[in-house]
Protein backbone atom coordinates (compact mmCIF):
# COMPACT_ATOMS: atom_id res chain seq x y z
CA UNK A 1 0.00 0.00 0.00
CA UNK A 2 3.14 2.71 0.79
CA UNK A 3 4.83 1.58 -2.52
CA UNK A 4 1.50 2.69 -4.20
CA UNK A 5 1.00 5.52 -2.52
CA UNK A 6 4.74 6.83 -3.05
CA UNK A 7 4.22 5.89 -6.87
CA UNK A 8 0.72 8.13 -6.98
CA UNK A 9 2.60 11.16 -5.19
CA UNK A 10 5.35 10.79 -8.05
CA UNK A 11 2.93 10.84 -10.59
CA UNK A 12 0.84 13.58 -9.11
CA UNK A 13 3.26 16.23 -8.61
CA UNK A 14 2.85 18.03 -11.89
CA UNK A 15 -1.01 18.41 -11.41
CA UNK A 16 -1.40 19.09 -7.40
CA UNK A 17 -3.11 21.61 -6.57
CA UNK A 18 -1.48 23.04 -3.13
CA UNK A 19 -3.72 25.01 -0.81
CA UNK A 20 -6.70 24.26 1.29
CA UNK A 21 -7.52 21.67 -1.63
CA UNK A 22 -9.08 18.39 -0.09
CA UNK A 23 -10.33 20.77 2.97
CA UNK A 24 -12.09 23.05 0.98
CA UNK A 25 -13.98 20.32 -1.19
CA UNK A 26 -14.69 18.25 1.83
CA UNK A 27 -17.27 19.15 4.52
CA UNK A 28 -15.62 15.70 6.12
CA UNK A 29 -12.99 13.42 5.68
CA UNK A 30 -12.47 10.68 7.94
CA UNK A 31 -9.72 8.97 7.38
CA UNK A 32 -10.93 5.28 9.07
CA UNK A 33 -14.43 4.81 9.99
CA UNK A 34 -17.60 6.30 10.87
CA UNK A 35 -20.30 4.82 13.47
CA UNK A 36 -23.19 6.63 13.23
CA UNK A 37 -26.55 7.24 14.57
CA UNK A 38 -29.38 10.35 13.59
CA UNK A 39 -26.58 12.48 11.80
CA UNK A 40 -26.09 14.98 8.78
CA UNK A 41 -23.47 16.43 6.90
CA UNK A 42 -24.49 19.45 4.40
CA UNK A 43 -21.61 19.13 2.15
CA UNK A 44 -19.48 16.46 0.29
CA UNK A 45 -17.86 13.86 2.17
CA UNK A 46 -14.93 10.95 1.93
CA UNK A 47 -14.83 8.31 4.29
CA UNK A 48 -11.66 6.27 3.78
CA UNK A 49 -13.21 3.23 5.53
CA UNK A 50 -16.39 1.94 5.90
CA UNK A 51 -20.05 3.52 7.10
CA UNK A 52 -21.83 1.87 9.83
CA UNK A 53 -24.99 3.15 11.05
CA UNK A 54 -27.79 2.33 13.82
CA UNK A 55 -30.01 4.97 12.53
CA UNK A 56 -30.63 7.62 9.83
CA UNK A 57 -27.75 9.42 7.88
CA UNK A 58 -28.46 12.11 5.82
CA UNK A 59 -25.31 13.22 2.98
CA UNK A 60 -24.88 16.51 1.18
CA UNK A 61 -27.69 18.09 2.53
CA UNK A 62 -27.34 20.89 0.45
CA UNK A 63 -26.84 22.24 -3.22
CA UNK A 64 -23.41 23.18 -2.23
CA UNK A 65 -22.10 19.84 -1.77
CA UNK A 66 -22.16 19.92 -5.36
CA UNK A 67 -19.53 22.58 -5.78
CA UNK A 68 -16.50 22.45 -8.43
CA UNK A 69 -14.02 20.00 -7.10
CA UNK A 70 -10.56 20.82 -6.83
CA UNK A 71 -9.43 17.06 -5.41
CA UNK A 72 -8.07 14.72 -8.95
CA UNK A 73 -10.87 12.50 -9.81
CA UNK A 74 -13.51 14.05 -7.90
CA UNK A 75 -16.65 14.80 -10.12
CA UNK A 76 -18.44 17.49 -9.29
CA UNK A 77 -21.65 15.23 -8.84
CA UNK A 78 -19.34 13.05 -6.40
CA UNK A 79 -20.96 13.93 -2.67
CA UNK A 80 -20.23 10.69 -0.81
CA UNK A 81 -16.53 8.80 -1.43
CA UNK A 82 -15.63 6.05 0.63
CA UNK A 83 -13.16 3.81 0.48
CA UNK A 84 -14.32 0.75 2.12
CA UNK A 85 -17.99 -0.65 2.40
CA UNK A 86 -21.78 1.02 3.23
CA UNK A 87 -23.04 -1.91 5.76
CA UNK A 88 -26.13 0.28 6.46
CA UNK A 89 -29.23 2.33 4.79
CA UNK A 90 -28.37 6.05 4.28
CA UNK A 91 -29.51 9.12 2.23
CA UNK A 92 -27.76 11.20 -0.16
CA UNK A 93 -29.98 14.27 -0.98
CA UNK A 94 -27.75 15.56 -3.58
CA UNK A 95 -25.49 14.23 -6.31
CA UNK A 96 -24.13 9.93 -6.55
CA UNK A 97 -21.85 7.99 -4.48
CA UNK A 98 -18.49 6.53 -4.98
CA UNK A 99 -17.54 3.32 -3.13
CA UNK A 100 -14.18 1.35 -3.55
CA UNK A 101 -14.99 -1.72 -1.97
CA UNK A 102 -17.97 -4.51 -2.35
CA UNK A 103 -21.74 -3.94 -3.35
CA UNK A 104 -24.18 -3.78 -0.49
CA UNK A 105 -27.35 -4.62 0.50
CA UNK A 106 -28.04 -1.64 2.32
CA UNK A 107 -30.57 0.92 0.33
CA UNK A 108 -28.93 4.36 -0.74
CA UNK A 109 -31.88 6.36 -0.92
CA UNK A 110 -32.28 9.78 -3.12
CA UNK A 111 -28.64 9.34 -4.67
CA UNK A 112 -28.36 9.88 -8.44
CA UNK A 113 -26.01 6.78 -8.73
CA UNK A 114 -24.21 4.01 -7.05
CA UNK A 115 -20.66 2.80 -8.36
CA UNK A 116 -19.28 -0.22 -5.99
CA UNK A 117 -15.98 -1.78 -6.64
CA UNK A 118 -15.19 1.84 -7.96
CA UNK A 119 -11.06 1.51 -8.96
CA UNK A 120 -10.88 5.21 -9.44
CA UNK A 121 -11.69 5.67 -5.33
CA UNK A 122 -8.20 4.14 -4.22
CA UNK A 123 -6.63 6.84 -5.68
CA UNK A 124 -8.14 9.41 -4.19
CA UNK A 125 -8.23 8.06 -1.02
CA UNK A 126 -4.79 8.22 -1.33
CA UNK A 127 -4.55 11.79 -2.33
CA UNK A 128 -6.75 12.78 0.29
CA UNK A 129 -4.41 11.53 2.52
CA UNK A 130 -1.42 13.08 1.22
CA UNK A 131 -2.55 16.09 1.01
CA UNK A 132 -3.79 16.24 4.82
CA UNK A 133 -0.01 15.20 5.90
CA UNK A 134 0.85 18.35 3.73
CA UNK A 135 -1.41 20.40 5.63
CA UNK A 136 -0.67 19.17 9.18
CA UNK A 137 2.64 19.72 8.19
CA UNK A 138 2.42 23.13 7.27
CA UNK A 139 0.49 23.78 10.51
CA UNK A 140 3.14 22.29 12.92
CA UNK A 141 5.52 24.65 11.15
CA UNK A 142 3.54 27.90 12.13
CA UNK A 143 4.99 29.95 15.01
CA UNK A 144 2.35 31.58 17.69
CA UNK A 145 2.02 35.03 16.76
CA UNK A 146 -1.45 36.33 18.84
CA UNK A 147 -2.28 35.40 22.43
CA UNK A 148 -5.16 34.49 23.92
CA UNK A 149 -6.74 36.10 27.28
CA UNK A 150 -8.28 33.80 29.44
CA UNK A 151 -8.65 36.20 32.74
CA UNK A 152 -12.25 36.22 32.54
CA UNK A 153 -13.53 32.46 33.02
CA UNK A 154 -16.89 33.53 31.59
CA UNK A 155 -15.00 34.89 28.47
CA UNK A 156 -11.96 34.10 26.33
CA UNK A 157 -10.77 36.72 23.81
CA UNK A 158 -8.63 35.42 21.05
CA UNK A 159 -6.37 38.79 20.51
CA UNK A 160 -5.30 38.54 16.08
CA UNK A 161 -2.12 39.56 15.39
CA UNK A 162 -1.93 38.83 11.51
CA UNK A 163 1.78 37.34 11.32
CA UNK A 164 3.92 35.61 7.72
CA UNK A 165 1.31 34.87 5.17
CA UNK A 166 -1.82 36.27 6.62
CA UNK A 167 -2.24 33.61 9.35
CA UNK A 168 -2.73 34.50 12.89
CA UNK A 169 -1.78 31.73 15.14
CA UNK A 170 -2.86 30.72 18.76
CA UNK A 171 -2.20 28.36 21.53
CA UNK A 172 -3.83 26.91 23.94
CA UNK A 173 -3.75 23.73 26.28
CA UNK A 174 -7.06 21.29 26.61
CA UNK A 175 -7.37 22.55 30.26
CA UNK A 176 -9.13 25.37 27.98
CA UNK A 177 -12.46 23.20 26.85
CA UNK A 178 -13.17 23.24 30.92
CA UNK A 179 -14.25 26.90 30.89
CA UNK A 180 -17.71 28.47 31.02
CA UNK A 181 -19.36 31.32 28.97
CA UNK A 182 -18.05 32.29 25.49
CA UNK A 183 -15.31 33.20 22.96
CA UNK A 184 -14.56 36.29 21.10
CA UNK A 185 -11.99 37.25 18.17
CA UNK A 186 -10.56 40.81 18.72
CA UNK A 187 -7.47 42.91 17.23
CA UNK A 188 -6.68 42.43 13.19
CA UNK A 189 -9.47 40.20 11.81
CA UNK A 190 -8.08 40.53 8.56
CA UNK A 191 -5.93 37.25 8.67
CA UNK A 192 -6.64 34.74 5.80
CA UNK A 193 -6.66 31.98 8.15
CA UNK A 194 -7.01 32.01 12.27
CA UNK A 195 -4.83 29.23 13.17
CA UNK A 196 -5.57 27.69 16.45
CA UNK A 197 -3.50 25.04 18.18
CA UNK A 198 -4.58 22.76 21.24
CA UNK A 199 -1.71 21.28 22.54
CA UNK A 200 -1.20 18.87 25.88
CA UNK A 201 -3.62 16.05 25.81
CA UNK A 202 -4.28 12.69 23.97
CA UNK A 203 -7.43 12.79 25.45
CA UNK A 204 -9.83 15.91 25.25
CA UNK A 205 -13.33 16.06 26.67
CA UNK A 206 -15.38 19.91 26.49
CA UNK A 207 -17.68 20.88 29.57
CA UNK A 208 -20.96 21.49 29.44
CA UNK A 209 -21.17 25.25 30.13
CA UNK A 210 -18.51 26.01 27.44
CA UNK A 211 -20.21 27.62 24.47
CA UNK A 212 -17.35 27.52 21.43
CA UNK A 213 -19.76 29.02 18.65
CA UNK A 214 -20.25 32.31 19.68
CA UNK A 215 -19.79 36.07 18.10
CA UNK A 216 -17.42 35.43 15.38
CA UNK A 217 -16.97 31.38 15.21
CA UNK A 218 -20.84 31.42 14.75
CA UNK A 219 -20.24 33.44 11.67
CA UNK A 220 -19.70 31.67 8.31
CA UNK A 221 -17.34 34.37 6.74
CA UNK A 222 -14.97 33.63 10.18
CA UNK A 223 -15.85 30.14 10.44
CA UNK A 224 -13.86 29.17 6.91
CA UNK A 225 -11.04 31.14 7.80
CA UNK A 226 -10.78 29.78 11.85
CA UNK A 227 -9.39 26.23 12.11
CA UNK A 228 -9.11 24.30 15.45
CA UNK A 229 -6.07 21.91 15.41
CA UNK A 230 -5.74 19.17 17.86
CA UNK A 231 -2.39 17.33 16.54
CA UNK A 232 -1.91 15.41 19.40
CA UNK A 233 -5.28 14.51 20.23
CA UNK A 234 -6.57 11.11 20.22
CA UNK A 235 -10.28 10.49 21.94
CA UNK A 236 -12.04 14.03 21.20
CA UNK A 237 -15.20 14.84 22.72
CA UNK A 238 -16.87 18.29 22.29
CA UNK A 239 -20.13 18.15 24.06
CA UNK A 240 -20.97 21.65 22.16
CA UNK A 241 -19.63 20.68 19.22
CA UNK A 242 -17.07 23.73 17.51
CA UNK A 243 -17.24 26.94 15.59
CA UNK A 244 -14.65 26.57 12.49
CA UNK A 245 -13.29 23.75 10.86
CA UNK A 246 -12.05 20.53 13.39
CA UNK A 247 -8.72 18.77 12.21
CA UNK A 248 -7.70 16.13 14.42
CA UNK A 249 -5.76 13.06 12.16
CA UNK A 250 -5.16 11.02 15.17
CA UNK A 251 -8.32 11.54 16.62
CA UNK A 252 -11.27 9.51 17.36
CA UNK A 253 -14.17 12.00 17.69
CA UNK A 254 -17.82 12.47 18.96
CA UNK A 255 -19.58 15.72 19.82
CA UNK A 256 -23.06 16.38 20.55
CA UNK A 257 -24.02 19.54 18.94
CA UNK A 258 -23.14 20.71 15.08
CA UNK A 259 -19.42 20.96 14.19
CA UNK A 260 -19.77 24.90 11.73
CA UNK A 261 -16.83 23.80 9.46
CA UNK A 262 -14.63 21.28 7.40
CA UNK A 263 -13.74 18.21 9.63
CA UNK A 264 -10.79 16.18 9.44
CA UNK A 265 -10.48 12.75 11.61
CA UNK A 266 -9.21 9.52 12.28
CA UNK A 267 -13.04 7.32 12.83
CA UNK A 268 -16.16 9.45 13.62
CA UNK A 269 -18.97 8.62 16.06
CA UNK A 270 -21.38 10.78 14.21
CA UNK A 271 -24.68 11.44 16.30
CA UNK A 272 -24.83 15.40 15.37
CA UNK A 273 -24.77 17.74 12.23
CA UNK A 274 -21.74 18.82 10.21
CA UNK A 275 -22.38 22.04 8.66
CA UNK A 276 -20.71 24.48 6.15
CA UNK A 277 -18.86 26.42 5.80
CA UNK A 278 -15.79 24.45 4.63
CA UNK A 279 -11.96 25.60 5.21
CA UNK A 280 -11.16 28.24 3.09
CA UNK A 281 -6.97 28.79 3.03
CA UNK A 282 -4.66 29.13 0.06
CA UNK A 283 -1.65 29.81 2.24
CA UNK A 284 -0.03 26.18 1.89
CA UNK A 285 3.45 26.90 -0.16
CA UNK A 286 4.41 24.14 -3.08
CA UNK A 287 6.25 21.10 -0.86
CA UNK A 288 9.28 19.88 -2.60
CA UNK A 289 9.16 15.97 -4.08
CA UNK A 290 10.78 14.57 -1.01
CA UNK A 291 8.48 16.21 1.46
CA UNK A 292 5.27 15.03 -0.52
CA UNK A 293 6.08 12.00 -0.74
CA UNK A 294 7.25 11.99 2.92
CA UNK A 295 3.79 13.31 4.24
CA UNK A 296 1.53 11.20 2.13
CA UNK A 297 3.28 8.07 3.19
CA UNK A 298 4.25 9.28 6.79
CA UNK A 299 0.29 9.73 7.50
CA UNK A 300 -1.33 6.50 5.58
CA UNK A 301 1.16 4.44 7.81
CA UNK A 302 0.33 5.88 11.15
CA UNK A 303 -3.64 5.75 9.89
CA UNK A 304 -2.84 1.91 9.45
CA UNK A 305 -1.34 1.28 12.55
CA UNK A 306 -3.80 2.93 14.05
CA UNK A 307 -6.92 1.37 12.22
CA UNK A 308 -5.72 -2.02 13.51
CA UNK A 309 -6.09 -1.12 17.51
CA UNK A 310 -8.82 -3.08 18.48
CA UNK A 311 -11.79 -1.04 18.92
CA UNK A 312 -13.01 3.13 17.81
CA UNK A 313 -14.09 4.18 21.00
Amino acid sequence: MVKRLIAFCVIALGSIDVGAGVVGDFNLIVLGDVISGTSEVEGRTIILGDIRSSNTQNYAIFSESMSAPTTPGVNTSDTLLVGGRIHNNLNVNHGGVRVGGAGTSAAINNADYLITNDSGVAGITSYVTQQIGLLTNHFDELDVNSSVNTTDFNKAVFNSTQGAGSVAVFEVNHQFFNRNGTIDLAGDLTADLFLIKVNGAKNITSGNAFNVKTSEFSNDSYQEKIVWYFPDATDLNLVNGIGGSLIAPNANLRFGTPVEGSIVVKNLRLTSEVHLPTMQYEGIPEPGTASLIFAGSGLLIRRRRNMNKAGLY
